[in-house]
């Protein structure tokens, strides 16, 4: 019985693992896209009303 919940100890480490990785990833993929649209917004000379102070 110890075995399994070893086992299952493991295994809930490396889904916490991958979860926060691909949090990490999804959050740094938005910023990138964040990026490009800010580039393209100067670009067309588009402004936001919600940016403009």
């Amino acid at each position: 019985m110890g075995t399994f919940f070893a086992l299952l100890t493991v295994f809930a480490a490396i889904f916490a693992l991958a979860t926060f990785k691909l949090t990490v990833y999804v959050i740094s993929e938005c910023a990138k896209l964040r990026d490009r649209v800010k580039k393209l917004e100067k670009r067309l000379n588009i402004n936001n009303e919600e940016d403009a102070p």
